[in-house]
């Protein structure tokens, strides 16, 4: 097995390992081997991406027992301790669960061409967000410009440079919660709910640069309308 491969397969079992503990349930170290990208024998499960025995990690479990392996009480969850739900046993059943909660494909569905067209995306949208912040903030900047050169005052044009500065600030704040979006999947897997929250800020953020750029250009032609 090459390291490609080797980071499929840890990606899914965080995945998996976030559904499990997001929704409180068991799956056998069966069903979970079975449902890698590259499938491996159920004891190599463990060993080779489970690590430390910890609460996280104990919803992978014997299929006889119901419980981890060779983990001590409190290293084990409470919903594990004491479930209420049998565990998952069939890989198809584990994946259809999973995929259905995050809303994806299985990862052995991915293709080298589909990375690199989500990469690219990456690109474009780190491009589109500094686009926002490049044409509110040189709005701005024209407008506060054009106010300084002349004599005659319009409400309309302040309030476009207002909304040309606030909506560059929006874009800086999409930044941001970009930054967090990205550390959460890093560090939780895809399925974390606390990535998917700072992903909405993002788009929020966004739209209001979005909005705010209109809106100074709707005040800015009726501002130039009554000074010109």
């Amino acid at each position: 097995m090459n390291e490609i491969e080797k980071r499929d397969n840890r990606e899914w079992i965080k995945l998996v390992l976030a559904y499990l503990s997001y929704k409180k349930r068991r799956c056998t170290y069966e069903a979970l081997a079975e449902s890698l990208p590259v499938p491996v024998l159920p004891i190599s499960v463990a060993k080779m991406y489970l690590g430390e025995p910890r609460p996280h990690a104990s919803r992978v479990v014997n299929k006889e027992t119901g419980q981890p392996s060779e983990y001590k009480t409190d290293q084990i969850a409470e919903d594990v301790l004491n479930p209420v739900c049998p565990p998952i046993i069939s890989a198809t059943e584990l994946k259809r669960k999973v995929c259905e909660w995050k809303n994806c494909y299985p990862l052995e569905a991915i293709t080298a061409d589909q990375e690199f067209h989500w990469g690219e995306g990456i690109k474009f949208a780190i491009d589109g967000i500094k686009s926002h912040f490049y044409l509110n903030g040189a709005a701005s900047i024209s407008v506060l410009t054009f106010i300084g050169q002349t004599e005659d005052r319009s409400y309309g044009l302040l309030i476009a440079m207002i909304c040309f500065a606030i909506g560059a600030l929006a874009a800086c704040y999409c930044f941001r919660y970009a930054y967090e979006t990205q550390l959460q999947y890093g560090n939780a897997g895809v399925g974390s709910p606390t990535a998917r929250k700072e992903h909405s800020k993002a788009k929020c953020f966004i739209l209001v640069s979005q909005i705010l750029f209109t809106l100074g250009i709707v005040f800015s032609i009726c501002g130039f309308l009554v000074v010109l």
